[in-house]
């Protein structure tokens, strides 16, 4: 996926990869990777106070992950 098309590449770019990873090795990995992006941006959001669709996507992103470790 092309970061230019992301509203918030920094977090869903490692999301994004742990989506389209078949391999389930490389999975859980992923989903790790993923995971510790989104709940560190998800820190700075909450101590800043700032964007609640971004907070919205970051709940999002991290419950579809939480599916697909399932």
């Amino acid at each position: 996926m092309n970061d230019s098309n992301l509203k918030y590449p920094n977090w869903q770019l490692p999301y994004s990869d742990a989506l389209v990873e078949l391999d389930r090795n490389v999975l859980a990995e992923k989903i790790q990777k993923a995971e510790t992006v989104i709940r560190e941006r998800l820190q700075a959001i909450q101590r800043n106070n700032s964007d609640g669709d971004e907070l919205q996507a970051l709940a999002d992103a991290l419950s579809n992950l939480n599916a697909l470790k399932r």
